[in-house]
């Protein structure tokens, strides 16, 4: 299938939640401890702006991802952050369209996406 182009409007929506910070994109328990343990010294801003950084490039590839719960739109990517490769996932919610859950922001586990 292969990477594809992350939908302009699931970016803006992300980006202006990424915006408000921890009050609109939130992280999950499991990502959280996982961004810390990896980035001790890390503020949280310094993510938010890898990743607007990262979703504000046209060229922003991925790969939709189907979650669960909760209900929304999820995409994995690749992003820089320190000179570093790092793998995103982040759900855009369905209940609002305005709130965002931080899956993951860390090394790779794995070299390719999903799609990829």
């Amino acid at each position: 299938m292969g990477l594809q182009p992350i939908p302009t409007a699931w970016r803006q929506k992300v980006c202006a939640a990424l915006r408000q910070g921890s009050r609109a994109a939130r992280f999950t328990a499991e990502g959280g401890q996982r961004w810390q343990n990896e980035f001790p010294d890390a503020f949280r801003y310094e993510l938010d702006e890898a990743l607007l950084q990262f979703l504000f490039a046209p060229s922003a590839h991925g790969c939709p991802v189907t979650m669960d719960h909760p209900p929304g739109e999820t995409w994995e990517f690749f992003f820089r952050f320190r000179d570093e490769k790092l793998y995103g996932k982040l759900l855009l919610k369905k209940s609002d369209g305005k709130s965002v859950i931080i899956f993951s922001a860390h090394r790779p586990d794995r070299p390719r996406l999903r799609c990829g």
